[in-house]
């Protein structure tokens, strides 16, 4: 299950948001 989608520029706030611990899923990065 992907919990969220972010472009690879977002990289540092997709990094926090799985450091929070509060995500259920994979954090995806997307590359251009």
């Amino acid at each position: 299950m992907i919990a969220a989608s972010f472009p690879l520029s977002k990289a540092a706030e997709a990094h926090a948001l799985g450091d929070a611990g509060r995500t259920v899923g994979k954090l995806v990065l997307t590359v251009p």
